[in-house]
């Protein structure tokens, strides 16, 4: 998991308390939340260990991934430092990935260098289109290729759009992945060492 990410994760958390719901050889429950009571950043945890299903809801949003055998708490934790990998077993969550403003406009200056080496269009006209871009992408939250207006814009640079870096404009994966993985593993640690005391 990125240092950042992490250092995020245990800012957000630094309050809270894991309690076990349930625990025995098939299932094993944990609620994450606040010492406080407070509901912000809450998190139930749910692992089917017989089967391998990981089920997170709560405040957070919400995810199942499944690695379709025995998975004990110990591996699951091992298997969260790899967030690309966590991401390849969830089957479905909320909100898979952002497009912020500011990530749209970061892949632009890079696909503007691609642009002005692949094609024969001027900086200026580059440039007045890729103003048009972040003119409208102020308004977009679910991603930069379904409007009808971009793609215009985007098949005018490469008839198959869709293979290059506009398809993905702005695209980073959620925080919310972040904080699932790293919230079962503090609340995991902290479980843990309450046993061993």
């Amino acid at each position: 998991m990125q240092k950042n990410k992490l250092a995020m994760c245990k800012r957000i958390f630094k309050d809270f308390q894991a309690k076990k719901l349930v625990d025995d050889k098939n299932f094993l429950v944990i609620d994450w939340k606040n010492k406080n009571g407070s509901g912000e950043y809450s998190i139930r945890y749910t692992l089917d260990i017989e089967k391998g299903n990981f089920i997170v809801t709560g405040d957070v949003g919400y995810c199942i991934a499944s690695w379709y055998n025995h998975l004990t708490p110990d591996n699951l934790c091992k298997f969260l430092n790899n967030i690309g990998y966590f991401k390849e077993k969830i089957n479905c969550w909320t909100e898979s990935y952002t497009y912020r403003y500011k990530d749209i406009k970061d892949d632009l200056f890079v696909l503007k260098n691609d642009l002005l080496n692949d094609t024969d269009f001027s900086e200026e006209e580059i440039d007045e289109d890729i103003e048009e871009i972040l003119s409208m992408a102020e308004y977009i939250e679910k991603g930069m290729a379904s409007y009808p207006d971009l793609i215009d814009i985007y098949t005018k640079y490469y008839s198959d759009w869709w293979d290059s870096g506009f398809s993905t404009l702005g695209r980073r994966i959620s925080d919310r992945i972040y904080l699932w993985a790293a919230g079962f593993q503090m609340a995991w640690k902290q479980l843990s060492e309450n046993i061993n005391k």
